[in-house]
């Protein structure tokens, strides 16, 4: 009697174990990033952009981060990042959903500029020099900007039938164990003892 309800003990407690919380979707921070990058790309705000892309990149290293730092340094007239954008996204995916469109863009942007040669500086006067503005060409009205999208962020299963199961368990165990003791009788006078 009591090594079936100690069983019944052990099988109740089994099934009220702690279940484990589940982590945090990876892409969380990735997708909060793309989406700043791609509202700061819409606002015309290209180094930020890429900045927010970069971050995204490197929470979660997707090629679609990649062609998009393409993108937005190629419009904000940033060749050279472009070019390497483009070229790792290109390694990353070489077939990929945009893979064209990125060999297009690194053809249209031309072979990488040579590097000029070293030239050793002049003794600085004593007032510094005025620097100079970066002018950044006017890109092409024909030249549109395109960001890819994310994959959308997968399901998290829901807990309820974890808790379900656990509380039909704990509820089969309190029927049972009621059951053996509104059945168990502790008179024997119709016993049949076998000796």
């Amino acid at each position: 009697m009591r090594a079936g309800f100690l069983l019944l003990l052990i099988a109740v407690a089994s099934l009220a174990a702690p279940v484990a919380a589940q982590p945090a979707a990876p892409d969380t921070a990735a997708r909060r990033a793309f989406e700043r990058g791609k509202a700061l790309a819409a606002a015309s705000k290209f180094d930020d952009a890429y900045t927010a892309f970069a971050e995204a990149y490197r929470v979660q290293p997707l090629p679609a981060f990649l062609f998009n730092m393409g993108e937005v340094a190629r419009r904000g007239g940033q060749t050279e990042a472009a070019r390497v954008a483009y070229q790792r996204y290109l390694e990353a995916e070489p077939t990929g959903a945009m893979a064209d469109t990125a060999r297009a863009r690194l053809a249209a942007l031309g072979p990488p500029a040579p590097k000029p040669p070293a030239v050793t500086p002049a003794p600085s006067p004593a007032v510094p020099p005025v620097p100079r503005p970066v002018l950044r060409p006017e890109p092409d009205p024909a030249s549109r900007l395109t960001v890819m999208t994310m994959p959308p962020p997968r399901k998290r299963a829901s807990r309820w039938p974890v808790w379900a199961a656990i509380g039909g368990g704990v509820v089969l165990a309190g029927v049972a164990t009621g059951l053996y003791f509104a059945l168990r009788t502790d008179d024997c006078d119709g016993c049949v003892v076998i000796r």
